[in-house]
């Protein structure tokens, strides 16, 4: 005779070893192995889905229903990279419940479903990044892409350039702001330019979460050198977000039409240049932007032109109409 466990819930007799419960869809931790963490966030996801049950099977005083799904937004945000392919199974399962109740409470549906959709973005995420294949696109982390008054962030959308067994290369898709290489004229190298340190300070503390943060990995860098210039590249280095180097550029792109990069309005009214002459495939114009490799000299960085060639002489490190593309290795444990 099979052993039973009974569900914590709603007290249903279950098979032991299920990992979910089928009436009220209650998360079992199972008898396979799962760490604090996951158990901890388990627990609170379920905790938050059945608040929300809760609030939504009374007649009124429905006023913490928001600030649950809030909570609900946060936990699944922090926890989806942990949880098991059950456990979101059976999150996502009880959230499609919670969406049709929500469907015959009218004034809650703007709010409470844009919630929920982001609950199941984050769930759904982590799940994306493993199935995705060199030249797709997935979305990590939120920066201001349309440069209007309010700053509203939207997700960012990142090419796959390289994938690991448990880890993927992305770049931007679109140049995602304007800076120069180095606020300052004068020789310079990767290692000591003002935009790595922006990379790795202000737009990584702007554009991703905590858990975000904690899936991107500390990459090592090696100083390549200009493949036509003898320009002394500098020491290597060891960053969470970068720029490629001319030798990642020709190693992850064959062609100049694949390095064509359109900027966002946010990097165009910071100052990002485009050329009517100049358009992609799809009809956009495009826009110079940096690599990390030095130029002619430590004066100039080299750079990818309007067209898509790479420009080993570079421009001054100081110019100031050079879009932004960040590159970095995101983990996929």
């Amino acid at each position: 005779m099979k052993s039973l466990i009974e569900c914590p819930n709603c007290h249903k007799m279950l098979t032991a070893g299920a990992t979910s419960c089928p009436r009220c869809g209650r998360l079992m931790i199972g008898p396979e192995p799962a760490d604090d963490a996951s158990v901890a966030a388990a627990d609170r996801v379920d905790g938050g889905v059945s608040a929300i049950e809760a609030r939504l099977g009374l007649d009124d005083n429905c006023d913490d229903v928001e600030a649950i799904f809030e909570e609900l937004g946060t936990v699944l945000g922090e926890s989806a990279g942990g949880l098991t392919k059950a456990e979101k199974t059976g999150i996502l399962s009880r959230i499609d419940e919670l969406e049709r109740k929500l469907g015959l409470r009218a004034e809650l549906i703007g709010s409470c479903i844009s919630m929920l959709g982001s609950a199941r973005c984050a769930v759904d995420e982590f799940a994306a990044f493993r199935s995705s294949e060199i030249g797709d696109t997935v979305y990590f982390g939120t920066y201001d892409l349309d440069g209007l008054p309010d700053g509203t962030k939207k997700r960012i959308e990142w090419q796959v350039l390289a994938k690991e067994e448990d880890r993927m290369l992305v770049i931007s898709r679109f140049a995602l702001d304007c800076r120069p290489y180095n606020t300052e004229a004068g020789g310079v190298t990767w290692e000591n330019c003002s935009l790595r340190r922006w990379l790795n300070t202000d737009f990584f503390d702007s554009a991703f979460s905590d858990d975000e943060k904690g899936r991107i990995e500390t990459a090592e860098l090696p100083p390549h050198e200009n493949p036509r210039y003898d320009t002394d590249p500098g020491n290597a280095t060891v960053d969470r977000v970068f720029l490629l180097s001319i030798r990642e550029m020709q190693e992850h792109y064959d062609s100049n039409e694949e390095r064509m990069c359109v900027p966002t309005e946010f990097a165009k009214a910071n100052g990002a240049e485009t050329n009517n002459n100049y358009r992609n495939a799809a009809g956009e114009k495009t826009c110079w932007w940096w690599l990390r490799s030095p130029g002619y000299d430590q004066y100039n960085a080299a750079c990818v032109g309007y067209s898509g060639a790479i420009s080993n002489y570079g421009s001054h490190v100081e110019e100031l109409k050079r879009a932004v593309r960040p590159a970095m290795w995101i983990s996929l444990k």
